[in-house]
Formats: structure tokens, sequence, C-alpha cells
């Protein structure tokens, strides 16, 4: 397919996927890979993977479909007639039938998919990445700054139900929430990932949307501000040069902390009721009693222990524990990421406290049971009874 420049076969792969021609070369080939699921060789070449996906498509040379075989058969008056076999004079006259073009399926695009998670690489081909050691982000939180890259260094993040923004792949420290330094959405003011999620992730500081029509993030409380790219990440006005625009998967929607079909900080829901949160069970699905069983401080079995669970809000429960009717633990819960809770200090009328130490996490798994792990603590399962 040498006739074509790498740029027209890339246009023409838009045109027969759908994908937009704004699309980065790179991720314009990538994209076609997958839908045409085409093994992507890391050897492989631009072209070569762009000669590979337009051979799955019958695209020949100079990027017309390659012609039909020539059949051995001719119609005569109807009736198929071998055109090797001899012809007596008088000759019968043969109507001669126009050659019908092979039917064309017409592309179906893909049925639009909302996500919740975002890899956040930009537009032109570079991507956001973070620094390999943390900083200290005072009162004894940890911080990473962010850090220019390439699309394929670019982490991955989940859009919380809360606004937090959470890191979910692509750094060795998962969990850390997207900071706006002090809540302040003036022009210039900068960003990091930090831990002050785990106390304050209620505050203005950690809550951000992504606005689906030109693909880029603002604080929850100034969507007239963007993130954008100086020296650093830094906010900037919508429609500045310096804003940093992320590449969606075409045909998808990004689903963030201010929109309709998403539940607000306080549980609450366009349409009434309540939804589960993005990327994960809600708090509200969690409430009510739960059979736990297991070992505690590693060797003491635990069967039979009664939790209950009181939903706060989309991200957050308090658990009561019981032996027999005596009340044993209280413990606020709030969601790390996706269905991974961490524990928290408090009573049910109180405000979340200090995380508890020992690692103490629960994770909701597919079947609806919770599982719960330390390491010092209770280790077990815990299944919904009420």
């Amino acid at each position: 397919m040498g006739d074509l420049s790498l740029r027209a076969k890339a246009d023409i792969l838009c045109e027969q996927l759908n994908i937009d021609r704004g699309t980065v070369l790179v991720n314009v080939l990538a994209q076609a890979c997958e839908q045409l699921a085409v093994r992507s060789d890391p050897n492989m070449s631009l072209v070569d993977k762009a000669d590979a996906c337009l051979s799955v498509l019958g695209i020949g040379p100079a990027g017309a479909a390659p012609p039909q075989a020539a059949g051995g058969i001719t119609v005569v008056q109807g009736r198929p007639v071998e055109t090797s076999a001899p012809v007596h004079y008088p000759a019968v006259p043969v109507a001669a039938m126009p050659a019908v073009p092979a039917a064309v399926q017409p592309h179906v695009p893909a049925p639009p998919r909302t996500t919740n998670r975002l890899k956040l690489a930009l537009r032109d081909g570079r991507g956001l990445a973070l620094e390999h050691s943390s900083v200290d982000a005072t009162h004894g939180r940890r911080a990473f700054h962010i850090r220019m890259g390439t699309a394929h260094e670019a982490i991955e993040v989940e859009f919380r139900a809360n606004g937090n923004v959470g890191v979910v792949s692509g750094h060795h420290t998962l969990g850390y929430c997207l900071d706006n330094w002090y809540g302040r959405t003036d022009e210039g003011n900068r960003q990091h990932v930090s831990t002050w999620y785990r106390t304050h992730g209620s505050a203005d500081a950690l809550r951000f949307t992504f606005n689906n029509d030109d693909g880029t993030v603002s604080p929850l409380n100034a969507r007239h501000m963007v993130l954008g790219w100086g020296a650093h990440s830094l906010l900037v006005r919508r429609g500045d040069h310096r804003q940093m625009q992320f590449a969606v998967p075409p045909g998808t929607n990004v689903v963030s902390a201010g929109d309709a079909t998403v539940g607000d900080a306080d549980g609450g829901h366009a349409g009434g009721g309540h939804a589960a949160a993005a990327g994960g069970a809600s708090g509200h699905d969690l409430g009510g009693c739960w059979l736990a069983w297991g070992t505690c401080c590693l060797v003491i079995p635990v069967l039979g222990a009664m939790i209950c669970n009181t939903p706060k809000s989309a991200d957050h429960y308090h658990s009561c524990g019981f032996l027999g009717l005596c009340p044993a633990t209280s413990t606020h819960w709030k969601r790390a990421h996706g269905n991974v809770w961490y524990a928290y200090e408090g009573g049910p009328d109180d405000a979340p406290g200090n995380q508890v130490g020992c690692g103490v996490q629960r994770e909701v798994k597919p079947d609806g049971t919770m599982c719960e792990t330390s390491a010092m603590c209770f280790n077990g399962c815990l299944c919904k009874v009420g």
C-alpha cells in the first residue's frame, strides 16, 4: 500500500471506523487496531499497522477496494451458460448484463458508552504523569507533583461521584487524588495529587468535573476555569491556548461529578433515588445488617458477629459492630477508589476522624459480599442479611 501517505491511510481509517480526524495519528492507529482486532506488535511500524488495518477493511493500493474476480458464467436470457461452451451458428443473441457492484455494508458505529475512568493523554500526543518521589503536603499528608510526559506515560484516573479524581493506574503509588492548591480558583493556581482527600474529600480543592464538550477538566466550583499547562499544571480560563484537552475514545462519555447521571456528594440524584456511585457500589447500597466471620488479631476466630451500616452519602457510611447485643466497634468507611473503602475513626454522629491504622480496608466483591483485610485487626468476609 505504498501508493498512499501514512496520513492519507489514517484519514481512510478515520472515515471507515468513525474516528475523529483530529485524533493524534498514533491514537488513530491504536484505536483502529483495537476495533479491527489487529494484533499490534510493539515492533510494527506505524505504516505496517496502517496497512494491516486497511487490509482487514479490504482496501487495496491507492485506497481502492480490490476488483472482484471475474466469474466464469454469463447470464443468457435468464439461463446460466458456460462461456467456454461451443457456439453454433446461427448464434443466439446474448443480452449484455450490466455488472452488479458488490453490496457494501454501511459502517454502524458502536453505541455510545459511559465511563468514569480516563487516561490523561492529551490530544496532541503528550500525557500527564507523576514524579517518582513524593513530597510533604503539610500536616502529615503526602503528594506527588505532576509532570508532562508522553501519552504512553499518562496516568489513568477515576472520576468519583463526590468529585474526587483518584489515580488508579500508571504510577507506583495509587489512590492519591487531584488537589487544587488551597482550593483557589485564580488563574495560575497549581495542582498536584495528594492524600488530603482522606480527611477533606468534600473540600472544593479536591472536587473536579470533566467537560465532555471540549475534553477539559474544571474545578467543580469554577466551571469557567480548566486545567492548563505552562511550566507546570495550572488553572487557566476556558478557551485559553494553554488549556489541556484530553483524548477520549470516540463514542465515549466521561461521567463525573456535576453530571445529571451521577449522585452528588450528599448522595442526591437527579430524578430521585440513590444512584450507584461512579466506579463502584454506592454507600447507600451498603447500608443494613451484615453477618461477619473470620479471624481477629490473626488467630481469634470470629463467627456470627453482626455489622450494621448506616449510609452517609454515596461514598461514605458508618459501621457499628455487635457481639451479641453489645456494641463492639464504631467506624466510618469512605471510598478509596472503585469498590475499595478505607476505615476512619469516629462515632455514629461524628465526622470521620483519623484513618484507622493496620491497613484496614473493605472491598465489595462482584457477588455483593464484602471482604475486610488488615495487618493485625479483623480479616474476614461480610454477607448482607437485612
